[in-house]
Formats: structure tokens, C-alpha cells, sequence
């Protein structure tokens, strides 16, 4: 009996207990903050983005290569701004390591590469650009430097930077206005091919040029000839300065990626348009719209046109033949 008694007493006292009927509580929050972006910001300051309000624990951000952190700060939300008591070297990578967290104590822990801080990147053009060359004349690019001023931290793609084949990032190098810069896409690797940060005439190696820069991309197995992008930004993940878009393809070739003929190629063009790098006449790009390379060899190599703004096919002829001039000027004679 007694536990009969007991029993009703407790059902008695759980139905004068008040229910809340649809109404919710709120939610907790166990999402950690997810890293969206990052720039350096100038020569002593490094911003980073996160998609919701966030802080550094510890206030002790970890960046390589003699960098030592003198302030954090969250000027806005989901922002970190970070302070450092040194001055970056221009173009020169360094790492830094944090862990943040949320008001909800969701942590996240990031190591994000960046290049020193350069505010003297000159402007610079893509200039003469071979596809198809040949064992003695291999695959390259001239660009054509418009001021003076430091390469450092500047990137070529093979690609852009979602997905390349390659990419050659520019040491401290100072240029002067009118100064051709050759970027050798398929190096022997021999010792005489050198980066020149200094004199014109250091390196050897094919192609070379006594009165241009020369660099070398380090592993470079050379161009697609067929389909394929280059990219010059002014960092690594930074802004994009130029595009140059290339396809012997169209878009009746097929259905599959809009007719570009494979994911990676349609990932360039998409990120290309995005930068606003390429012109299309229709909304959605179309491969008859790059350049075709077709025609072009290691002597009829493609070139810019005078005077033409960038990122369209119109901008580009293809040289009659043996009129590849790469560290010269470029020629006025077209291929038909």
C-alpha cells in the first residue's frame, strides 16, 4: 500500500507541473569558427576572416622567420587583425600558427603560409607566351614590366590559384620600366640556369637573354599546347594583375564542363571570371571565347597586341613564322 500511495503521489505532483508546448530553447552553438580569408595588409600587419565572432585565447600568434607579434585586435566581427613588431621582408614566406575560439569555447587551430608585404610590385603586363614549343625553343612566357619597381611575392600560375599544373613565385627582384622578364616553363635543371635577382646576363640555359631577366620554374615539365590558363597575381592568393585564357576547343566539342574539356580548366575560367580577368560576350563562358592556340609553334609564338587591354582573345595575334622574340620586341607580322 504505502507504495501505491507513493506512486499516486508522484503523478499527482508531475501533472501540476506547468508544460511548455512549443516552446523552443536555444540552440547550443558547437560549430567551430571556420577560417574564410586572409590578407597581409601592409608591411607590419596581417588580417584574417572567420565567419563568425572570434578571439585568440592566448593573444599569442606564432609566425616563423623572426616575426614576433605585438598586438591583436578585432576590429570587426569575425575579423583578427595582428600587429607584428618587425617589418616583413618583401616576398619572403612566413607561416603563422594561432588557435581561436568563440564565445561557446569552439576552438579552431590555422597555419596560413604568407608573403612578406611588397608595396613596390610594378605594373606588369603578359607580353609573349609560348604553348607549343620545341626541344631547342621550350615553353615560356614574357612579361613585360611597365614601371619600375620589386617583383617580390608575385605569382605565375599555370592555372590559377584553385588548381595549376605549376606556379613560379618572383624572389626580390627591382625591374625597371620597359625591363622583359622571361619565365622558362620547362628547365633542363642544369646548374647554369639561374635566377636572375641581379645582372641581365647571369644565367645560361635555353633561351636565355643577355638583356632580360630570366627565371626558371623549378620541376616545370612546360605548357599545355592545347587548353589551358596563366595567371599573374600580385601575391600568391592575392589580386589577380592579368589572365590569358587559351582552347582549341568550342562549346559544341561537348556537353562536360560547359565544353572545356575537364574540371580543372573550367575551375581556372571560373576563378578567372569571378576576378573579373576575361571578357565573354554571352553569361556563360564559352571556350571558342580564349584564344585558340592552334596555329602557333615555338617560332610563331602568340603576342600582345599593342597598346590592348587585357583579358580578351582580341588582345592576341599569333606571329608569323620564326618571329618569336622573347626579351626583344615583339613583332608587328601576323600568321594567316
Amino acid at each position: 500500500m504505502k507504495h501505491t500511495a507513493l506512486f499516486c503521489l508522484s503523478l499527482f505532483l508531475l501533472s501540476c507541473i506547468p508544460l511548455s508546448i512549443g516552446k523552443k530553447s536555444s540552440p547550443i552553438d558547437f560549430s567551430p569558427p571556420r577560417f574564410t580569408d586572409a590578407a597581409v595588409t601592409g608591411e607590419r600587419s596581417i588580417r584574417l576572416r572567420f565567419d563568425k565572432a572570434c578571439t585568440v585565447p592566448d593573444n599569442k600568434p606564432v609566425i616563423s622567420s623572426g616575426l614576433t607579434v605585438q598586438k591583436v585586435s578585432y576590429p570587426e566581427e569575425g575579423i583578427i587583425l595582428i600587429e607584428t613588431n618587425e617589418t616583413q621582408v618583401p616576398g619572403k614566406e612566413y607561416v603563422i600558427d594561432l588557435t581561436v575560439a568563440d564565445a561557446s569555447g569552439n576552438t579552431t587551430t590555422l597555419m596560413w603560409a604568407f608573403y612578406g608585404f611588397n608595396s613596390r610590385i610594378p605594373r606588369l603586363q603578359l607580353n609573349e607566351i609560348c604553348v607549343n614549343g620545341s626541344t631547342t625553343r621550350p615553353d615560356m612566357a614574357e612579361i613585360l614590366s611597365l614601371s619600375e619597381g620589386n617583383l617580390a611575392g608575385v605569382c605565375l600560375y599555370h592555372g590559377s590559384p584553385s588548381d595549376y599544373k605549376s606556379l613560379f613565385i618572383f624572389p626580390n627582384a627591382e625591374v625597371k620600366a620597359g625591363e622583359m622578364i622571361l619565365v622558362h616553363f620547362k628547365p633542363e635543371g642544369l646548374a647554369t640556369e639561374v635566377q636572375e635577382t641581379g645582372a641581365l646576363d647571369e644565367s645560361g640555359g635555353k633561351m636565355a637573354h643577355p638583356n632580360a631577366r630570366d627565371f626558371w620554374v623549378e620541376g616545370g615539365s612546360g605548357l599545355s599546347g592545347t587548353n589551358g590558363a596563366l595567371t599573374l597575381y600580385d601575391t600568391p592568393n592575392g589580386t589577380l594583375i592579368e589572365a590569358f585564357l587559351y582552347s582549341n576547343r568550342t562549346s559544341a566539342s561537348d556537353t562536360a564542363y560547359n565544353g572545356f574539356g575537364s574540371a580543372s580548366f573550367l575551375t581556372n575560367v571560373t576563378e578567372i571570371t569571378e576576378a573579373g580577368g576575361w571578357e565573354w560576350s554571352s553569361e556563360i563562358p564559352r571556350p571558342e571565347e580564349c584564344f585558340n592556340p592552334t596555329k602557333s609553334t615555338s617560332t610563331r609564338t602568340i603576342n600582345r597586341r599593342p597598346d590592348s587591354p587585357s583579358g580578351s582573345r582580341f588582345s592576341w595575334f599569333i606571329g608569323a613564322t620564326s618571329t618569336a622574340s622573347f626579351g626583344e620586341p615583339n613583332t608587328d607580322k601576323e600568321y594567316f
